[in-house]
């Protein structure tokens, strides 16, 4: 089964980015199956309460110079979400190397 590998970019300009590795049996599917997962990931959104207490967490966590843990920061990026990320690259193999180009042995 070909591997894909998919770059996807923040459409706020903040440089925030994706790159997803997916095996499909064509490229087409590959596409479509990203393309979903990034719309659901615009469509994601906490209940009033779960963001609030969230907020919470994050706001006493920087106060105390902490680290809110990884499953809180991930759901609070998707809450504040608006758009699904725009995929500017998409491959037949492994990343692409320096120039662009995937890297041998893809």
């Amino acid at each position: 089964m070909p591997r894909y590998t998919a770059h996807f970019e923040a459409a706020d300009g903040s440089g925030h980015f994706r790159r997803v590795v997916i095996f499909s049996d064509s490229e087409e599917e590959a596409r479509a199956v990203l393309e979903r997962r990034e719309q659901g990931r615009a469509d994601f959104r906490l209940s009033k309460d779960e963001f609030g207490e969230l907020e919470k967490r994050e706001k006493a966590a920087e106060r105390e110079s902490l680290t809110l843990d990884r499953d809180a920061k991930f759901k609070l990026a998707l809450h504040r979400q608006e758009k699904p990320y725009k995929l500017k690259w998409f491959v037949e193999g492994r990343t692409p190397g320096p120039k662009g180009k995937p890297r041998k042995g893809g």
